[in-house]
Order: C-alpha cells, then structure tokens, then sequence
C-alpha cells in the first residue's frame, strides 16, 4: 500500500513501512524491521500520513493523528508512533485511509468512517466542520454509519468517500 511519502506492505502476517516518517506513519519499521506488536496482519493501508492495519478482526492504526485520523475519540493530538487499536471496532475486514486523514473500515457489512470531516466524507450528517471529529464516537466508542449495511467497499478520497453495497 503506498501512502503520500511512505509504503507499507505485509509478509507473513507482518507489517512493513519504509519512507517518509516525520509523524510516526511507518511506527519506526524498515524494509527488513517490521512494525512491532502486529501480527497476523490481513491487510494493511498507507494513508496520507497515517497507517493502519487489520490484525485478529481489529483496527490498529498509527501516525498523524491531527483529526483523530488514527480513531482514538481525540484530535489534535501528538502524532502516534505505536500500533494503537480502535476501542470497540471488532469484526473488521478491511480497512482504508484516504489522502486527507479520512480513515474507514468495513465490519459485518457496516462502514465506519472517522477522522477529517470538513466535506462531510465520515458519513456524519450534518458535520460538516473539521472540528467536529468526535462527532460519530459515543462513550470513546465508535458507531457505524447510520442507515448503510451490505457495504462491500469502500475508498476515502480527498473531499469524498465513496463504497459499494451489495443490493
């Protein structure tokens, strides 16, 4: 998975990014040094300058963390350079990061979408600022967006975020 400056890619469950890493996006691994603390690792993405991984049905995610783009219910927050898993997401497939720190991940067939907000691309009706990022977490604990199921895909633009669903 390429991001904006960093690449990641897995073998043999683990995770490996190498590039660019001034906000944590590679968590400190190389070519040869992979990401610690993950394994069996099914699918990994290199968002902007964000990382996250789906290891055992959960979210890890790592990196910029400016718009909770990493989905710990907080924003403006030093950036995180160690695997830190999404609170209450379980069952997840797979995960996407887009270009401008929208992250979403499918779980079930539900999507959630977390992180920069400003053209309503996390799904959140009426959300429409970036400084309303917490806006689809209750109690530190994301929620799907409301009203879709059978989601199959999904791919977080810059402005957009676009999925398909099973009909």
């Amino acid at each position: 998975s390429a991001g904006s400056l960093h690449t990641c890619a897995i073998s043999g469950g683990r995770v490996y990014c190498w590039g660019y890493n001034a906000h944590g996006q590679t968590a400190g691994s190389t070519t040869t040094t992979p990401v610690a603390g993950l394994s069996s690792v099914t699918t990994v993405s290199a968002g902007g300058y964000s990382t996250c991984a789906v290891s055992g049905g959960r979210v890890y995610c790592w990196g910029f963390n400016q718009w909770n783009t990493c989905g710990n219910g907080r924003h403006y927050e030093d950036d995180l350079d160690v695997t830190t898993p999404i609170t209450g997401l379980t069952g997840v497939s797979d995960v996407v990061t887009g270009v401008a720190s929208t992250t979403c991940a499918l779980a079930n067939g539900q999507l959630y979408c977390w992180g920069y907000n400003d053209s309503g691309e996390t799904g959140v009706p009426g959300a429409y600022d970036y400084n309303c990022q917490l806006c689809y977490f209750e109690d530190d604990v994301i929620t799907p967006i409301a009203g879709l199921s059978s989601v199959l895909m999904v791919v977080p633009g810059s402005d957009n975020t676009c999925y398909i669903k099973q009909y």
